[in-house]
């Protein structure tokens, strides 16, 4: 009987390394042993409905672990290759295989082989264990990141619209990196000022956090040979998401700090910006080789629109308030990543309910169940109505 070394000798059989077949394995083997227990609940009658579902969830999660640490493997044989999956099993002469490109994902990155033709790709995991062998049968294999980044730069240097030589092309792409980097450090400077900065910094930050989006998504669009969003590797061009990212975040967690009375105003306004910021970057990120980066681009554009709107409504909002006096009933601290400081306070003006709300560190530290807060209610920039609790001898702004 050969061993596997013997095998692999033979045919170049390659499988996860030993570690990570063993964590999948003892993984997998946990829940398993967790979905039985589920299976005894509910024969027990203990929640019946609820203890079947999580039976199927932690057993479908064991059987694919299971599957993952002893299935997947890498088969090499002669000008063949084989690829297994947990449960699905591709092979590809190597004559059918236009190049390969290493793809990042939010779990790590592969090697996805590229079929000619228009035939798929396979994807190749990380995590299994190679070889000088293996190394060898892939360095004939083109590497079309590394094809794409020559051809982008030849493009560059061919461009004259960028310059009139190509040391002029090739500043002008050194230009475009230093902009995005001045652009994600204004970014990110702004995001501090918006949530921990003076008050007088606020409305400058929002500003700045609610523009650099677009004009990062401008300079994509106008200039796409030195500019792109969620570039694949070796792209020699500008990183523009980053930006977007920061402003979105940035605006979500000062948004956590504002209470509305309903949010319904607002959506026209944030469906309209994130339809505008999705079809610009709907070109850029469906050219990216990077898994998931439509997905991202939608994620982004919905977490900005939504915040820049609600940031917009409130913070720019110059309006006088109208003031009104309620009692404080309650206190909540929530932890997490960050701490969120509430009061629950009885009733008051268009608020028909006891309702919590977000307060800053200071403010609830100095106020106790019972105290007497006053509400300060404002229109709202976009019609939205928003409020904030203020010492009652404060003059409404």
């Amino acid at each position: 009987m050969k061993t596997l070394d013997q095998e692999k000798t033979a045919r170049g059989v390659y499988r996860l390394k030993v570690w990570l077949r063993v964590l999948y394995s003892l993984l997998g083997l946990m829940f398993l042993a967790i979905g039985s227990l589920f299976v005894f609940l509910s024969g027990q009658g203990t929640d019946g409905p609820t203890a079947l579902l999580l039976w199927v969830i932690f057993f479908g999660l064991g059987g694919y672990m299971l599957a993952y640490a002893l299935r997947v493997r890498v088969v090499l044989d002669g000008g063949r290759i084989t690829v297994r999956g947990a449960f699905r099993e591709r092979s590809a002469q190597a004559a059918d295989i236009e190049g390969f490109r290493m793809v990042r994902s939010r779990n790590g990155s592969y090697t996805q082989l590229v079929l000619k033709g228009g035939g798929g790709s396979i994807s190749i995991p990380s995590s299994v264990d190679t070889d000088d062998e293996y190394r060898a049968w892939m360095q004939p294999v083109p590497d079309l990141d590394d094809r794409d980044r020559t051809a982008l730069l030849e493009q560059i240097k061919q461009d004259s619209e960028l310059g009139g030589s190509e040391a002029e092309r090739m500043a002008a792409l050194g230009a475009a990196k230093s902009l995005s980097f001045v652009l994600i450090g204004v970014s990110a400077l702004a995001a501090v000022a918006v949530n921990l900065g003076n008050i007088s910094l606020l409305t400058p930050a929002a500003v700045t956090l609610i523009l650099t989006p677009w004009a990062a998504l401008s300079l994509v669009l106008r200039s796409p040979l030195l500019y792109t969003l969620f570039k694949k590797k070796g792209d020699p061009r500008a990183e523009m998401s980053y930006p977007l990212l920061i402003a979105g975040f940035g605006l979500l967690f000062h948004l956590g700090s504002i209470n509305f009375i309903s949010i319904r105003p607002l959506l026209p306004y944030a469906v309209l910006a994130a339809l505008v910021l999705i079809a610009a970057s709907y070109g850029p990120a469906s050219r990216s080789s990077n898994r998931g980066s439509l997905l991202a681009a939608l994620f982004l554009a919905a977490v900005y629109s939504y915040s820049a709107v609600g940031v917009a409504d409130s913070v720019l909002d110059k309006s006088a308030g109208a003031s009104y006096s309620t009692q404080v009933i309650g206190h909540h601290i929530t932890e997490g990543r960050s701490t969120t400081y509430s009061l629950l306070v009885a009733p008051w003006g268009p608020v028909q309910a006891p309702e919590k709300v977000t307060v800053p560190s200071s403010v609830y530290r100095s106020i106790a169940i019972g105290d007497t807060v006053c509400p300060e209610l404002h229109p709202g920039l976009l019609r939205a109505p928003w409020f904030r609790l203020v010492p009652c001898s404060a003059p409404v702004q």
